[in-house]
């Protein structure tokens, strides 16, 4: 009687290691299984494993520099509608204005462009992304309107396009256009400081940047293939001081 107890123990003792061991087992792969799950989507700053991707504004901040970012009135933020607006002004623009845009190595402004359908293609841009102020209109997208405007409380918004050879890339289109833009963004008024205004205003200002690229068609040769447009707008907004 005693042997068989002591067998019978002997094979119950197996059963509870094996049962033992097969539990072991399982911990160890679900530990893997979620330490995988962790590199995937809990690295620090990914925020749960969103991918944060900058836009064009920031990266034309980035250029401006802290002499412009760190104006505590100032703020960089992508506009749809702007990006949506210059994407359908291209429709203006014929292979023969694209073919002498797309030659221009160094960034420059389509303000003083007199071709007939780039200046469509402006008129087009400044009412779709809703440029409000008929002043800044009849200006032709010249920013320097916030230096000799600074006496109303109205909402207002300005701007300009820039086009460069497309070969250059956009992020490389941005920064150029920061590089012009740098003392206009520096100079924007805080305050109005006209000496006869009696209210005073303090303005805060949203810069945004939208890039958009044509290519030419085939048959058409040069420097590039393509041009690529970058349209800065910037709106401002006014409170009583």
């Amino acid at each position: 009687v005693s042997i068989f107890y002591t067998i019978k123990e002997e094979k119950f003792i197996m059963k509870l290691k094996k049962i033992a061991s097969l539990m072991l087992a399982g911990v160890m792969a679900i530990s893997m299984l979620t330490a995988c799950g962790d590199n995937g989507t809990n690295d620090e700053g990914k925020g749960e494993g969103e991918t944060v991707v900058a836009g064009y504004s920031t990266t034309f901040a980035d250029k401006l520099g802290k002499a412009v970012t760190d104006l505590d009135y100032v703020s960089f933020k992508d506009n749809a509608a702007d990006a949506a607006a210059l994407q359908k002004s291209l429709n203006y623009i014929s292979e023969q204005s694209l073919s002498v845009l797309s030659m221009i190595r160094t960034v420059d402004s389509l303000e003083d462009k007199t071709q007939a359908d780039v200046e469509a293609m402006v008129a087009d841009f400044v009412d779709a992304a809703k440029f409000s102020d008929d002043d800044i209109k009849n200006g032709d997208l010249s920013m320097a309107w916030y230096a000799s405007n600074m006496i109303n409380n109205t909402t207002v918004k300005d701007g300009m396009i820039y086009v460069i050879n497309g070969a250059v890339g956009a992020d490389e289109a941005v920064k150029l256009v920061a590089n012009e833009l740098k003392e206009d963004m520096k100079n924007l008024p805080e305050h109005n400081t006209n000496a006869n205004t009696v209210q005073k205003y303090d303005y805060s200002y949203v810069v945004s940047v939208s890039v958009a690229t044509k290519a030419l068609d085939s048959t058409y040769t040069g420097a590039s293939n393509s041009a690529t447009f970058v349209a800065v707008t910037v709106t401002r907004t006014a409170v009583q001081g």
